[in-house]
């Protein structure tokens, strides 16, 4: 009799033993099932945010000139000009700068380049703009004498001077030096594109500007990329 009753006792423990196993298990399928799932409205949400941004993108990448523009990138070849420092020369950083900015150039279609990047003498690399027909023609400085900040350079291009300007500024608050007259500069009065201007981009001979200039290349090929590709857009 005694030996019944402990079978039976025994029996009802593991029956409930198991009953416990039993919910547990479907309580942590629960748990896990919950926290992987995202609620309708959530994927509803993402799916029309990511929509709305690639038709905003699509509508900005789809804005192009109405023909293909030639641009002439001539960075200075003043090896003799060094920065304080001994930080480099002009010609080095300028150079730099303008081969960060052929790279993002390149990226779009409507735009055909050309850039004195074999050190061309003034003459020649205007002479060769000029055989290039180009359209755009912008010179890359660092400037010297004592002072600081920005400054442009042109003649009739003033629209263009002050798109590449205001757009440097981005980049900090620098001195506003403002677009000058450059009908002195060989380099604006002999080239025949449309728009022409020298930029003189800070001033070397300052230690603050030209650690500036030397540690911010990419961020300043990138800004005057942006700012010629908007002007492009705008007016050709």
């Amino acid at each position: 009799m005694k030996k019944n009753v402990l079978f039976i006792l025994s029996s009802l423990l593991l029956v409930g033993c198991n009953s416990g196993d039993s919910i547990s298990n479907v309580s942590i399928e629960n748990s896990i099932s919950e926290n992987n799932s995202i609620p309708t409205s959530i994927n509803s949400d993402v799916t029309n945010s990511s929509t709305s941004s690639n038709k905003e993108e699509t509508v900005e990448v789809s804005k192009k000139p109405t023909r293909n523009v030639k641009v002439y990138l001539n960075p200075s070849v003043q090896t003799w000009n060094s920065y304080a420092n001994n930080l480099g020369t002009e010609a080095e950083h300028m150079n730099n700068i303008a081969n960060y900015m052929v790279k993002e150039l390149e990226k779009y279609e409507y735009i055909d380049l050309k850039v004195n990047s074999s050190y061309l003498p003034l003459k020649e690399s205007v002479k060769e703009s000029n055989t290039f027909n180009t359209d755009i023609h912008f010179a890359l400085h660092s400037n010297a004498g004592g002072g600081k900040g920005l400054e442009i350079l042109t003649i009739n291009s003033k629209k263009f001077s002050n798109t590449m300007y205001e757009g440097f500024f981005e980049l900090g608050n620098f001195n506003r030096r403002g677009i000058k007259d450059g009908s002195s500069i060989y380099e604006i009065k002999n080239s025949k594109a449309k728009d022409v201007a020298l930029i003189e981009l800070l001033f070397h001979d300052n230690v603050e500007e030209a650690k500036f200039i030397v540690n911010n290349e990419k961020a300043i090929a990138k800004n005057l990329t942006n700012s010629l590709v908007n002007y492009i857009i705008e007016n050709y």
